[in-house]
C-alpha cells in the first residue's frame, strides 16, 4: 500500500476515498401539502476531498507539490491510507502548499507540505 495521488506517492492522503457516483436527489420547495418535493435525476458526480501530505526535503517538498498541481483538470486515480483506491477521479483543485518545518533528529527530512485535493468522482 503507497499513498499517492495520480501516482505521485505522498507520505499521507487523509480522507475517504468514494465507491463510485451516486444518485443524485435534488430537493425543491413548493406549494402543497408539506410544501417539499424530490426528484431522482439520475447518477450524477461524487465530489470528495483528500489532504495529500509529504514530507522531504525543502526542494523535495517543492517539486512534490509541483507535479500535484501539474495534474489539476486532469483524470487521474487516487489510493488513500488505508489501500482504498479510486481510478477515474478528475482533479478539479488544488490548494497552495502549506510548508512547515519537520523536526526528525538525524533525517533530511526537513519539510512538511500539506495539500487539499478537491477531487469528482466521474465512474
Amino acid at each position: 500500500m503507497a499513498a499517492n495521488i495520480g501516482g505521485t506517492a505522498c507520505t499521507f492522503v487523509k480522507g475517504a476515498v468514494p465507491n463510485g457516483v451516486r444518485e443524485v436527489v435534488t430537493r425543491f420547495r413548493r406549494a402543497g401539502i408539506d410544501g417539499y418535493g424530490a426528484i431522482k435525476t439520475g447518477k450524477g458526480d461524487s465530489s470528495y476531498v483528500l489532504r495529500a501530505i509529504g514530507y522531504g526535503s525543502k526542494v523535495e517538498v517543492k517539486n512534490w507539490a509541483t507535479a500535484i498541481e501539474a495534474m489539476q483538470g486532469t483524470v487521474i486515480g487516487v489510493e488513500n491510507d488505508f489501500g482504498d483506491t479510486h481510478g477515474d477521479s478528475l482533479l478539479d483543485r488544488v490548494t497552495p502548499p502549506r510548508k512547515s518545518a519537520a523536526y526528525k533528529p538525524g533525517s533530511s527530512q526537513t519539510t512538511r507540505g500539506e495539500m487539499q485535493i478537491m477531487l469528482t468522482a466521474l465512474s
